[in-house]
């Protein structure tokens, strides 16, 4: 997935995708053109109105990149959020692309909101981009281009939004279409570890193995994240129930609150599986992505973890995806031994 804020050569400039800037919208922030002297020229000035002929002038000329001061990347962030409806509609702009931009704008604000989850601002656009996620989603017919979506390089913040793609493609698989439905589960599977801003981020950036004490640590979250939201009225209670209760486990061997089966709610033991089968499938510093057979398998084999109705689900929906094979290096009667941390 192509990045639309890569930092220039000589760090004075950010890249930005020319279609992330909207026609007609004021942009607090210069707006520069590159020529092949390497100059940078201004081509649109702070709260001035982007022109639209200009604009379609220099996408006609070959130039879809446009650049930023480095000091105005957090506005031009906040734009794209801001402005994410006009992107969205743009009829020049690809699915595949509508889908890139709401992903990467997604994983900025969720590691805003990791940093500072005190900030309701950033909480409400999270929530704004939770819509556009089952926006982009629906719009996509096959469910492995939803999955296309996916970057495999862990962080805490492209988790969430992995976690969120793949709960609401597995919606999709199912025949969830109600957009009600549809907007909490994406609500709560976003902002699934949002309590982690609470844990020590020493602790939770650690690339070695936890202490017991640490590992304590790291799974108060649960509560943490329900405890922030809660104090929202604009959260919806589904939404809640998955943020706290997506670490209990259906033999009841899980956390915070030991909840088994029935007890945890539907969409929370959705987002548990779509949770472990992410921390599974992506790198970390301490581990190696597993394949998609592999990291099923494992889940298959962590008997009472799961709800297994789900899983069967989640493996009948991964089964045309060309990581479902095991990898060339996998040996007959060899099983990876991975403990992913959450």
């Amino acid at each position: 997935m192509a990045r639309f804020d890569a930092v220039t050569a000589d760090g004075h400039y950010v890249a930005v995708a020319a279609d992330t800037i909207c026609r007609g919208t004021h942009p607090r922030f210069d707006l520069f053109l590159h020529h092949r002297s390497d100059q940078h020229v201004l081509f649109v000035a702070r709260d001035c109105e982007v022109d639209a002929a200009a604009l379609d002038d220099a996408l006609a000329r070959g130039r879809p990149v446009l650049y930023v001061n480095r000091d105005d990347v957090a506005a031009y962030r906040s734009y794209v959020v801001e402005n994410l409806d006009l992107v969205l509609s743009n009829p020049l702009t690809p699915r595949d692309r509508k889908g890139e931009i709401v992903y990467q704008s997604a994983g900025h604000l969720m590691a805003e909101l990791i940093a500072d989850a005190s900030c309701a601002a950033t909480c409400q656009r999270a929530i704004d981009v939770a819509r556009h996620i089952v926006t982009v989603v629906s719009a996509i017919d096959a469910v492995e281009s939803i999955l296309s979506m996916i970057q495999f390089d862990y962080t805490t913040h492209t988790h969430s939004v992995n976690v969120c793609v793949y709960g609401l493609a597995f919606a999709r698989f199912v025949g969830l279409s109600d957009p009600c439905v549809l907007g909490l589960l994406s609500t709560g599977l976003l902002l699934h570890d949002v309590g982690k801003s609470r844990v020590d981020p020493v602790v939770l950036n650690r690339s070695g193995p936890l202490t017991a004490d640490e590992f304590a640590h790291i799974k108060t979250h649960a509560r943490h994240g329900e405890s922030l939201l809660c104090e929202r009225r604009d959260v919806p209670k589904e939404a809640i129930f998955i943020v706290g209760q997506h670490h209990e486990r259906c033999d009841g061997k899980g956390y915070p609150q030991g909840l088994g089966g029935r007890e945890i709610h539907e969409y929370a033991r959705l987002s548990a599986v779509m949770d472990v089968f992410d921390a599974l499938t992506t790198r970390r510093p301490y581990k190696e992505a597993l394949s998609t057979f592999e990291a099923l398998r494992l889940m298959r084999e962590d008997v009472g973890h799961h709800d297994e109705r789900m899983l069967r689900t989640l493996v009948r929906m991964l089964a045309g995806n060309a990581r479902l094979r095991p990898p060339a290096s996998a040996r007959p009667g060899t099983t990876p031994t991975v403990r992913a941390r959450q």
